[in-house]
């Protein structure tokens, strides 16, 4: 792996590259912002819309859930591989055991947002007692999930993928009332998103 090396901004590489070199920078910030915005349209407004009136809205959620959660496990080790190629060293995290790995999260986001200038990062991790809570505390869809209640499953889908990917062998449930947990077999790692006026809370542990 080769050394460690210091990142810089895509915006701030412009102030060290000749004419050309800036060119090929702003092109990549251009497409970069276009993919964002691509998946942001596909994953947040269309495949909600479609799928709400396609379908009852319960069977609609948990459908967007699975279809983030498959596409984030995909993804999610090549992004470790991309942000490891980048630093020239492993990211902490990943040689904790358990529910502590999920705090990796954390790790890749701020790695981007280093990369790109801009921050990334829509959820923050951190450790409550047996718990790893994500959390926002002001959803950037505040205003949109009031008409599209569907986006969340958008969220929940990309960190039920994340879970998945960082914690294999554990059988893992996304649950949505208090009532299904009671269904859930001890052992097995719960997904639960709780109620906020403002914000989002969601909290992840073993039964």
């Amino acid at each position: 792996m080769q050394q460690s090396q210091q990142l810089l901004p895509l915006n701030k590489l412009r102030e060290r590259c000749d004419p050309a070199c800036i060119a090929r920078v702003n092109a990549s910030i251009k497409l970069i912002e276009a993919f964002r915005a691509y998946f942001e349209s596909l994953a947040y407004y269309e495949i909600p819309d479609f799928l709400d009136r396609v379908l009852p809205r319960e069977t609609a959620f948990y459908m967007i859930a699975e279809m983030m959660a498959r596409a984030t496990e995909r993804v999610f080790p090549i992004l470790i591989r991309i942000m490891e190629d980048l630093r020239g060293r492993p990211l902490p995290g990943l040689e904790k055991r358990g529910l502590d790995r999920l705090l990796i999260h954390n790790h890749c986001h701020s790695q981007m947002a280093e990369i790109l200038g801009y921050p990334v990062v829509v959820f923050n991790a951190v450790k409550e007692g047996n718990k790893i809570v994500f959390y926002n505390s002001r959803c950037p869809f505040e205003k949109e999930k009031r008409r599209r209640p569907l986006i969340c499953a958008v969220c929940l889908g990309v960190i039920l993928g994340s879970v998945r990917f960082l914690l294999e062998n554990k059988p893992v449930y996304l649950v949505r009332t208090k009532k299904e947990l009671g269904a859930i077999p001890p052992g097995a790692i719960v997904i639960y998103q709780t109620r906020r006026s403002r914000g989002c809370r969601i909290e992840v542990y073993e039964k």
